[in-house]
């Protein structure tokens, strides 16, 4: 996903780029601008009473109110931010599952082909020493596991590499 413009992301019709996550700093101003309006209304309506007591609670309540929807619109600013940040990170998550599971199914048929590459060794040995010879027979097994190792190592490398190179070029 590219970094668009507002105006492309808002015609957007594939809807793979999000404007919520662009306008949520200006509906926090506007909340912020509406949390005032509200609370200096209260205080204008208590001020305008003829008893104490409401312009008591005109000073007390309108900060309070000030704050209930200063808080109360920035927790639900935050819940929006939130869901919008789980789908970018799902996207990612999905992104990197589908190179690992390249990298398994690489891995998957080296295991498959590993058993073809012991017979061979397995003859290979018994053919220079004799078929009789179980010790030879037994010693081929580390020699096929250090294989497997070796070849793993050297996918997995090589798949990490490719991994970094690409994450690299993305963040150019």
């Amino acid at each position: 996903m590219g970094d668009k413009g507002f105006f492309a992301s808002l015609f957007d019709l594939s809807f793979s780029e999000f404007i919520t996550t662009k306008l949520v700093k200006v509906m926090y101003v506007v909340s912020l601008l509406g949390s005032a309006w509200i609370s200096l209304r209260f205080l204008t309506d208590q001020l305008n009473q003829d008893d104490g007591g409401s312009t008591f609670w005109g000073f007390v309540g309108a900060p309070v109110i000030f704050l209930f929807f200063v808080i109360s619109s920035r927790v639900w600013l935050e819940i929006v931010v939130v869901v919008f940040r789980i789908a970018d990170f799902s996207g990612q998550t999905a992104d990197s599952s589908r190179e690992s599971a390249g990298l398994l199914v690489e891995v998957r048929d080296l295991l498959r082909s590993a058993p073809a590459a012991r017979v061979a060794e397995t003859q290979a040995v018994t053919s220079k020493v004799g078929p009789t010879n179980k010790d030879t027979q037994r010693a081929t097994f580390p020699t096929w596991i250090a294989w497997l190792a070796s070849s793993i190592t050297a996918r997995v490398k090589s798949a990490l590499e490719t991994h970094i190179m690409s994450m690299t070029e993305k963040s150019s």
